[in-house]
């Protein structure tokens, strides 16, 4: 597990003091929904989704990424 220091200047990433990203997926993910105007999230999310939700979406007409 990476410790990440309660100080971070801009060159921490530079120097392998700090991993090159920290989170925020989620909420990238939701802007492009509301961007793109998509129903679901894997219209813009790449994942292993399960069968009976890309039947689902497949009846619906929605395009699940994999």
């Amino acid at each position: 597990m990476v410790q990440v220091p309660l100080i971070v200047d801009r060159n921490s990433g530079l120097n392998d003091e700090i991993p090159l990203s920290i989170g925020g997926g989620i909420g990238q993910s939701r802007t492009f929904m509301y961007l793109l105007r998509t129903a679901h999230l894997g219209e813009v999310t790449i994942s292993v989704w399960p069968k009976e939700l890309k039947n689902i979406c497949r009846k619906k007409k929605i395009h699940v990424l994999e």
